[in-house]
């Protein structure tokens, strides 16, 4: 068997209107994901950084996570279901968003379980984020060591 006779695993969503198929996030998904929404992924990073410092190390239950999602970041929420559905585009996203919060919710849950096989791939994935994040912090932080500054009366961040 190789690569291209892989088949992607996916579920269907149930909703009023019918149903709509999903599949997990792959690594691809979760850059552009954080790229077009940096302070919504930011925030529902510091929701998992905050569980786990108040929890152990334990992550909380995937339905909790969802709503605190579809609650906190509704934009990337619908984003994440869009690009679960194969249907990033305006009018999948704004489908995405039309959804009853419900629907939203288990669509959430079930990308999650596509996604992740068990916690421990959630941990691993977000060690690697921090771990990526951390070095590109310190990258950007020594090569601004080297940046020249501007000297007085040069014209550069003068005030008028």
């Amino acid at each position: 068997m190789g690569l291209l006779d892989l088949k992607i695993p996916t579920a269907q969503v149930e909703t009023p209107g019918g149903s709509f198929a999903v599949r997990g996030l792959s690594l691809e998904d979760f850059v552009n994901l954080h790229h077009e929404h940096t302070a919504e992924f930011g925030s529902v990073f510091d929701q998992f950084r905050t569980w786990a410092s108040s929890e152990g190390d334990d992550l909380p239950p995937l339905d909790q996570f969802c709503a605190k999602l579809l609650y906190q970041a509704p934009i990337l929420a619908a984003r994440v279901i869009a690009k679960g559905a194969d249907e990033d585009s305006p009018e999948g996203l704004a489908m995405a968003r039309q959804l009853p919060p419900l629907t939203q919710a288990e669509a959430l849950q079930v990308i999650g379980r596509l996604t992740f096989r068990s916690e421990d791939d959630v941990k691993k994935m977000l060690a690697l984020v921090i771990a990526q994040v951390k070095a590109l912090t310190q990258a950007l932080l020594k090569s601004s060591q080297y940046l020249p500054t501007p000297e007085a009366g040069s014209g550069l961040f003068d005030q008028e």
